[in-house]
């Protein structure tokens, strides 16, 4: 039995050495040859232990065996399995803002649409330029002025014709200022006033012989032809007659309206 036994290990060991080498169908057959020899070498001695009784047991242990020797040939011989690489999330590109998107979408509706026509710039009309035609302290007197003031002193000048027609004395006060009345009151300016006069003889004693015999006779019909500004209130009346300019009046714009005032 003994003899039987150190063989059986010799058989396992040269099966261990080939099938390290050999292929694991290679391993296979070989355990297969090595048990049927023993088996029948076993039944040749004529022992007790039956081929039927040791098969499944020494099949386990092959088949363990061939299991190790298959896991360590495939250690040295295959190439490590390179574990597969993990699939990374894909980095999700920022939605884009709804404004930028509404921006696209207006560029394609400017494409679409007609260009815009370009707005030409209306130049302003500048204001005329005033005609000064006077000015007085920083006061002027303009185009605009003059054509009023003018058509205020023909209103005046039309009622001192009809007061000069109608000798209304009364009237004519209401119409001359303070200082013309102290002036044609004065006996002195009377006295010079009267010696002026074409016919001899008379003597003015009186602001109302002067109305009498100087204003009437000298202030009828009278035409406004143009004025002169003197000051921003005061305004000179010229009337031409033969080619020739006459200063007839002298009025000023008081509180109550236009009044004659006396030459200087």
């Amino acid at each position: 039995m003994k003899i039987h036994h150190v063989y059986f290990i010799s058989v396992l060991f040269l099966s261990f050495i080939v099938g390290c080498t050999a292929s694991p169908e290679v391993q296979k057959n070989a355990s297969k040859s090595t048990l049927s020899g023993v088996a029948e070498k076993e039944g040749d001695s004529g022992s007790s232990i039956t081929l039927k009784e040791e098969g499944p047991r020494l099949q386990q242990k092959e088949a363990k065996r061939t299991e190790v020797v298959a896991n360590q040939s495939q250690k040295t011989n295959t190439p490590p399995m390179q574990a597969p690489k993990k699939k990374g999330k894909k980095k999700e590109k920022p939605q884009k803002s709804a404004k930028k998107t509404k921006k696209k979408i207006e560029k394609k509706k400017d494409i679409n649409t007609k260009p815009k026509e370009k707005k030409v710039p209306v130049e302003k009309k500048s204001e005329p330029k005033k005609d000064i035609i006077a000015e007085f302290e920083g006061v002027e007197i303009t185009k605009e002025t003059y054509v009023q003031t003018k058509s205020e002193i023909e209103i005046v000048v039309d009622e001192l014709n009809r007061i000069t027609a109608r000798k209304a004395y009364f009237e004519w006060l209401k119409y001359i200022s303070d200082d013309y009345k102290k002036a044609y009151s004065n006996p002195v300016r009377l006295k010079a006033v009267s010696e002026a006069l074409p016919i001899k003889g008379i003597h003015l004693k009186s602001l109302r012989d002067y109305f009498s015999y100087v204003f009437v006779p000298s202030r009828q019909n009278i035409c406004v032809d143009d004025i002169h500004f003197v000051s921003p209130t005061r305004v000179e009346v010229i009337m031409e007659r033969n080619n020739s300019k006459l200063l007839v009046y002298s009025i000023e714009n008081l509180s109550d309206g236009w009044k004659l005032i006396p030459p200087k």
